[in-house]
């Protein structure tokens, strides 16, 4: 399994070195007059989230923004499928807000092992407290743009999409330095899974970093 947010210290151990949630290899800049648009995940969300049902509300600290700029699909299949992976997002952020006390993520995230491995909701369990050990977090705006469902087949998909980082900083929690990201651009996709009740989980994130051909598309 992959992690696009994993510390080095987690990527360097695990295969998870290439994965959609190895954050800190994932790059950032800051800049303080950035306005976001699109949907914007806050404790009172805009008018542009209704838009979106299903997307889960959470207390974000003044500090932190998370920023959905694709509309969703017109196909309700495919955007019960974009919703689902938005929502995991959403929570593992949420979470690592808290240094790992909200464990929302748990209903987005699958909880069956993978071959060979642990579950996302495992693996996202584990991510999330290292950070915690390191007294690491995030803040500022991570924006995700240009989403595709690039594989529905029933009971599976593929969920790719664009991430900007470079309003994103690594902060340190115990003195409140902030550090700016390495690369401000990567390209994710996750794998989901279709639940008997007609749910979706996240299995599976897998990241594509410069300089890596497939992470252009999201440089332009």
């Amino acid at each position: 399994m992959g992690s696009r947010r994993a510390p080095a210290a987690i990527v360097a151990a695990c295969l998870l070195s290439a994965c959609l949630l190895a954050i800190a290899a994932c790059g950032s800049t800051k800049a303080a007059t950035f306005r976001p648009e699109g949907k914007i995940a806050t404790a009172a969300p805009p008018a542009a989230q209704e838009s979106e049902p299903g997307l889960q509300k959470f207390p974000w600290p003044a500090s932190l923004q998370v920023v959905f700029d694709t509309p969703l699909p017109a196909d309700q299949a495919q955007a019960a499928i974009m919703v689902a992976d938005e929502n995991y997002q959403l929570a593992f952020y949420y979470s690592l807000s808290t240094g790992g006390k909200d464990r929302s993520y748990t209903r987005y995230a699958n909880a069956i092992p993978q071959i060979g491995g642990e579950s996302m909701a495992q693996f996202t369990q584990q991510d999330i407290a290292h950070y915690a050990a390191e007294h690491v977090s995030r803040s500022g705006t991570i924006r995700f743009f240009d989403t595709k469902i690039v594989q529905d087949k029933g009971s599976g998909a593929e969920v790719q999409y664009c991430v900007d980082q470079s309003q994103f900083d690594s902060v340190n929690t115990q003195n409140g330095s902030t550090t700016p990201l390495k690369n401000p651009y990567y390209l994710e996709q996750d794998s989901l899974v279709r639940e008997s009740d007609g749910s979706w989980l996240v299995t599976y994130t897998y990241g594509y970093y410069p300089p890596n051909q497939q992470a252009e598309v999201c440089l332009s």
